[in-house]
């Protein structure tokens, strides 16, 4: 069985105060390290946006520092992955260094290449993600597609020879969404969770309504079926949960986490006050310890 690593997509959501956060944090508490400390990964979802300074990311970098298990995924710039047919794609020069320096920390699980549903299977598109994936050669790269063209056939095999993983992606079982699925890379497996809510998925309605969401037993039952069908063949794989909104992917992380290791784990007392469900997968923690995340 692979070693799992599960974590959410991002740590800096205004939702999830009073939830996951103190409403009112002291001045030294720390969202990452708290994470870090319950979780197994981050995704750094602000370099679709832009790249953080190299001051920054140093930060994230002593901030985890006590956690040496602990990885970050990092997202592709938008403009690498959501540009226009003829229009060029950022330089690769900045994002390449911002990987590097995570990997140089030995930090970096890998690097995500996620596109729009809109984009279909078909020889344009397999040309733009392999010169993608030439601007990161040093680095191990996921690929997410969302739409149904990329179901079946040789799109597996075609991403190994590139030398990517597959994104396995769970999302609302509407027309042409690509379905949850098992692939795997040549040494690894990515899933990314991202709710189920089919209402606003296509909506106009904004990124929370889209990922407000949160996975039942038996759907999360379904979904670690799955994880464990791919961990029996590769030795690494990462599970990311993305139904952000009011803190409900930390719950299912640390649901899943507790499914696949077979054991309790620790809960922040913040996030169980919020969310009663989790005592089911909850270790006992002195009170004084428990204060500090």
């Amino acid at each position: 069985m692979a070693t799992i690593l599960v974590g959410t997509a991002g740590w800096s959501y205004d939702d999830w105060r009073g939830r996951v956060y103190p409403e009112r944090a002291p001045a030294a508490f720390d969202p990452l390290h708290l994470l870090a400390a319950h979780f197994d990964l981050v995704e750094i979802n602000v370099s679709f946006y832009r790249l953080p300074r190299p001051e920054v990311v140093a930060g994230w970098l002593r901030r985890v520092r006590e956690f040496p298990h602990f990885r970050f995924l990092l997202k592709a710039p938008r403009d690498w992955t959501h540009t226009r047919p003829g229009e060029t794609p950022a330089p690769a020069a900045p994002f390449a260094t911002l990987a590097a320096n995570l990997a140089a920390e030995g930090r970096l699980g890998a690097v995500l290449l996620q596109f729009p549903w809109s984009l279909r299977d078909g020889a344009a598109a397999r040309a733009r993600i392999a010169a993608l994936r030439e601007r990161l050669p040093a680095h191990p790269v996921a690929v997410e597609v969302r739409h149904a063209s990329f179901a079946g056939g040789d799109w597996p095999r075609w991403l190994a020879a590139q030398d990517c993983l597959p994104v396995n992606v769970d999302q609302p079982a509407l027309p042409d969404c690509l379905p949850l699925a098992a692939d795997c890379g040549r040494e690894a497996a990515y899933f990314r969770l991202h709710g189920r809510n089919a209402a606003n998925w296509f909506a106009d309605t904004g990124r929370d309504a889209r990922y407000d969401y949160l996975y039942g037993p038996a759907e999360l039952e379904g979904i670690a079926a799955r994880v464990e069908e791919a961990a029996r063949r590769v030795p690494l794989l990462f599970l990311v949960t993305n139904n952000h909104f009011r803190g409900q992917a930390a719950v299912n992380a640390l649901q899943l986490r507790a499914r696949l290791l077979g054991r309790p784990v620790p809960v922040p007392p913040l996030l169980l006050a919020s969310y009663p469900e989790l005592a089911a997968v909850a270790l006992a923690m002195p009170r004084a310890q428990g204060e500090l995340f």
